[in-house]
């Protein structure tokens, strides 16, 4: 079957290889696009060294590798995100977690309505996240997620202040997202077809639970902040941000 030509997309997707099982699940998120689509896809490597078979199974598999160095425990993938979207050069790009599978009719539609700029952002699923747990067993996961895979265009990405730094590790970035763009009067869709689906993994962290606790609540005070702006006070605020 000859492959979709969506060669005007990057999907970006940061990764930190702290176990094997990390390196499996995006060999096998990356296989899945490959296999129904011509496009581009930049995998961003956030650790203390660079792993040698994810640089080696970028380059056998024509997939663009940047490897940043940090002696950070934590994952700061809002950083990641942003450092490569900059080095994109698509009209839209898409930002992917490693460990996800989007439906190919969803990837489809959500690139037709980027590219009709009838949308500057697009969640290709319903909200309901499956869980893979083996080839014969999964379990519904969430109803309401809007993260995952977020189809952007490029421009409007970098207009709505890119991701969000302040955000550090995992926890409420997907709402402040979505939040921020709603304020900003960016247009929004999410497509109510389709699933999104997840492989599932162990959860590990490289830092103390007490560590982990303060950046969520970080995470959930800038939440709040954010949501309780007015269009033109977010405009200022994301104006103070570093990144920009």
């Amino acid at each position: 079957m000859e492959k979709i030509d969506i060669s005007d997309v990057t999907f970006t997707i940061p990764v930190r290889i702290d176990k094997d099982e990390r390196l499996r699940h995006l060999i096998t998120t990356v296989g899945k696009i490959q296999r129904d689509f011509k496009t581009n896809i930049l995998i961003g490597e956030l650790s203390n060294r660079a792993t040698a078979d994810l640089r080696r199974f970028c380059r056998l598999n024509n997939c663009g590798y940047v490897y940043f160095n940090t002696d950070k425990p934590y994952f700061h993938r809002t950083k990641l995100l942003n450092d490569l979207a900059r080095i994109s050069t698509t009209p839209f790009i898409v930002n992917m977690d490693s460990d996800v599978a989007a439906e190919p009719n969803a990837i489809i539609e959500s690139v037709t309505c980027l590219r009709e700029t009838a949308y500057d952002i697009v969640i290709p699923y319903d909200g309901t996240v499956i869980n893979i747990i083996d080839k014969k067993h999964s379990i519904v996961t969430s109803k309401k997620a809007c993260g995952g895979v977020v189809f952007w265009i490029r421009e409007s990405f970098f207009r709505a202040g890119m991701e969000n730094e302040n955000f550090i590790d995992w926890g409420f970035e997907d709402n402040e997202r979505l939040s921020r763009a709603k304020i900003l009067g960016l247009a929004k869709r999410q497509l109510p077809a389709y699933k999104l689906y997840h492989l599932n993994h162990s959860t590990t962290e490289n830092y103390d639970g007490e560590m982990l606790t303060k950046y969520r609540e970080n995470n959930r005070e800038e939440l709040k902040k954010i949501m309780k702006m007015e269009k033109k006070e977010l405009i200022e605020y994301i104006k103070t941000w570093e990144w920009i």
